[in-house]
């Protein structure tokens, strides 16, 4: 509508999607995005106007008056969206300024015969369904951009509109619009590999390295896997940072599964340096030390709640579904672990019995051995009936005396 800047639109898009969005300009930033997904009952629609400044989740705009004709279909409208430059909130000092976006064809202009406008379908497997305008959204599953001729679709006036035309499902079809280089297909591969790696680090390769010295006496393997699992931690830190900058939610680190993150990993890197310098000075002095003590009592809590964040990390990514699954194979991992190290625990005692069993007949033994002090016989023992050498009766040389030489004796 020209004499007043309004945009009335109608959308339509499969809903097996989160969400559905649709955005001014050919990029993403400096884009101003209308993003619609379930309402918190599922019986209606939330349109949620935002702006975006890169390849980021779109943050709410509440400076975009925007509204819903019916909350059954997407119809809705933009108040004064013609040549308006697009803003994004930013917090200085606790006070709130806006900054502006001004990018060209990110501006809508009523007489553009080549508008362009991009479009995304949120992941299929994500159920949204919120009121909030500002709720949390996932990466797009899909992309696209398409232009539209708007001279061919603009009224002069408000009274101009036909609304029983925008409430209508189902019967419009695409005039003057054209989709410019086809869909892309996308997924969230950090926020996935980030979850991949973590999990497997404390749930199976630090498990592993565990068994190595506990249960096959495999002191460099030991060594070996937790150095190798410490570095797929160091890595696994760096995706959860590169996709804790792509959403809102994330972008200051100061969740509880970020703080315990950073904070498990820190330790396990103190935990490698305990490891290491305790094996050095047991190499050198051959005793044990007080690192030793330190590496052995903080291994198990380390591991232990790097396997309790994987819970709170599905939690604050929106996967909450996942901790059932990511429950039953730590289960069974840790059952298999607890396992083990029993059965290499009553293997330790029974060896231990054994060896002070046969330290135990061998005292006996010696001390059956009564010897005479003149037959110059052995009794009892097995050794009953052997005679002894004869005990040498000269009196041994002053040390005073002069040294005389000895004759060397032939050995037999």
């Amino acid at each position: 509508v020209k004499d007043v800047g309004d945009l009335y639109f109608h959308l339509e898009a499969p809903a097996e999607n989160s969400w559905v969005a649709v955005g001014t300009g050919s990029q993403m930033k400096g884009s101003l995005m209308l993003v619609v997904y379930r309402s918190e009952d599922e019986k209606g629609i939330t349109l949620s106007p935002r702006i975006v400044n890169g390849n980021v989740e779109p943050s709410y705009d509440d400076q975009t008056n925007c509204q819903l004709n019916n909350v059954y279909a997407v119809n809705g409208y933009c108040k004064d969206i013609n040549h308006k430059s697009h803003t994004k909130q930013r917090r200085y000092n606790g006070s709130i300024k806006r900054e502006e976006h001004n990018d060209g064809d990110n501006v809508v202009s009523f007489d553009n015969l080549q508008q362009p406008f991009i479009f995304a379908l949120g992941p299929t497997d994500r159920h949204l369904h919120d009121d909030r305008k500002d709720a949390d959204i996932r990466r797009h599953s899909m992309y696209g951009h398409f232009n539209i001729d708007l001279t061919k679709s603009t009224v002069e006036r408000s009274e101009d509109v036909a609304q029983d035309e925008l409430s209508a499902i189902g019967t419009w079809e695409n005039y003057n619009a054209q989709i410019v280089g086809g869909t892309t297909k996308d997924r969230d591969w950090s926020g996935n590999l980030h979850s991949l790696i973590m999990c497997g680090v404390f749930v199976i390769l630090f498990p592993i390295g565990v068994v190595f010295l506990r249960l096959l006496e495999m002191v460099k393997w030991h060594a070996w896997m937790q150095g190798i699992g410490a570095a797929c931690a160091l890595c696994g830190v760096g995706l959860g940072i590169w996709a804790g900058l792509e959403y809102n939610h994330s972008k200051r680190f100061n969740s509880p599964h970020q703080l315990v993150g950073f904070a498990v990993v820190g330790a396990t890197l103190v935990q490698l340096a305990l490891g290491f310098t305790h094996h050095l000075l047991y190499k050198k002095h051959h005793r044990p030390t007080i690192l030793g003590y330190m590496h052995r009592f903080f291994g198990p809590l380390i591991m232990l709640a790097g396997v309790a964040n994987g819970f709170l990390g599905f939690k604050f990514s929106g996967g909450i579904y996942h901790n059932l699954m990511y429950g039953i194979i730590v289960g069974v991992f840790f059952t298999g672990l607890v396992g083990a190290l029993f059965w290499a625990h009553k293997r330790r005692q029974t060896k231990r019995r054994v060896d002070e069993r046969i330290a135990d007949e061998a005292y006996e033994e010696f001390k059956g051995e009564n010897r005479g002090p003149s037959s110059g016989q052995v009794w009892g023992g097995p050794h009953h009936g052997i005679e002894m050498r004869e005990i040498p009766t000269e009196v041994p040389p002053s040390y005073e005396d002069e040294v005389r030489p000895v004759e060397p004796k032939t050995m037999v």
